[in-house]
């Protein structure tokens, strides 16, 4: 299809539609990304800081998710109490979670109420109250090292909120030194290995088989995203390889996963089985030889643009 010398129509409005998505970066480091539907009468706004448990120590384990915790809890002009209520009258959302490299607070919002969540978001990160010093002290600990990026999408103006975000986040760390430069200092190094926890009163038997992905900027990263949904999983029971397990009855339930890091990643099969069905023997085999089985050959075109479409969108 792709060497033919006949031209055919190609439709490209599901990507043309796509909101642009505008980048700036600020003189103290800050970068901005907005994509901007205005039709929209919603927003999101968030905070995405370089700062997840990977790069804490033995000393600063677990400070990043304790952090997202301890962050709602009040500030300098704002108690937990005032904060919570201030959110709940714009009938927003305001929430964090924290990932092994980033950790991420944001907040849904009316599009009118776009300027007071993003001065929200500006004041928990920058002036939280902790009462103990030694949480002051581990909070340092991550602040020091952070990059932040705020990102929106929705009902906002990129111009409005590069403009906001220049009045609003003056309190930043003038460390110079980045995650990636973390990350180029101590680089992952996948290490093929087995590990096995036995408990006799699990019915059931789960496991994971991983192998060495691809990092965030690799080409592959998207090729593996792509693998990810053809392989499917049990609930949606689209990908052949979900096909095969169920036809089989090689296990309950499984799910294809894909994970991204900034120089490394991970993609394999997690899935549940009747370990009564194979003695005290996980199917191992049996879920390679499906893997294996799913060769990129018969994967009809129709069926990758599906698949792929939703990863051009991004």
């Amino acid at each position: 299809r792709y060497a033919s010398p006949h031209p055919t129509l190609a439709d490209h409005t599901p990507i043309l539609a796509a909101p642009e998505t505008r980048v700036t970066t600020l003189p103290n480091g800050l970068r901005i990304a907005t994509e901007s539907t205005l039709a929209s009468r919603t927003a999101t706004v968030g905070v995405s800081i370089d700062a997840g448990s990977r790069f804490e120590t033995d000393e600063t384990n677990g400070t990043a998710h304790f952090l997202e915790h301890m962050i709602f809890k009040g500030t300098e002009s704002r108690t937990m109490r005032q904060l919570e209520e201030e959110i709940e009258n714009m009938g927003g959302h305001l929430n964090a979670y924290t990932s092994r490299e980033q950790t991420t607070y944001y907040a849904k919002v009316l599009d009118k109420d776009v300027p007071k969540a993003l001065e929200i978001l500006a004041d928990i990160l920058q002036n939280s109250c902790f009462d103990d010093k030694r949480i002051e002290r581990e909070r340092d600990v991550i602040l020091r090292e952070m990059e932040e990026v705020i990102s929106a999408a929705g009902a906002v103006k990129h111009e409005d909120i590069v403009d906001q975000a220049k009045n609003l986040f003056t309190k930043l760390s003038n460390d110079p030194t980045t995650a990636s430069q973390l990350v180029a200092k101590e680089p992952a190094i996948f290490t093929g290995s087995e590990v096995r926890i036995i408990d006799d009163d699990i019915p059931l038997a789960q496991f994971a088989v991983a192998f060495s992905g691809a990092s965030w900027t690799d080409p592959d990263s998207i090729a593996l995203m792509v693998m990810q949904s053809m392989l499917g999983s049990w609930n949606k029971n689209t990908g052949k390889l979900s096909q095969r397990i169920a036809i089989n009855e090689i296990a309950e339930s499984m799910m294809a996963f894909n994970t991204n890091y900034k120089d490394t990643g991970l993609f394999g099969v997690y899935a549940i089985a009747k370990i009564l069905t194979y003695g005290r023997r996980i199917p191992v085999a049996e879920l390679f030889a499906r893997i294996d089985a799913s060769s990129i050959g018969p994967v009809r075109t129709e069926d990758s643009e599906r698949y792929g479409m939703g990863y051009c969108k991004l």
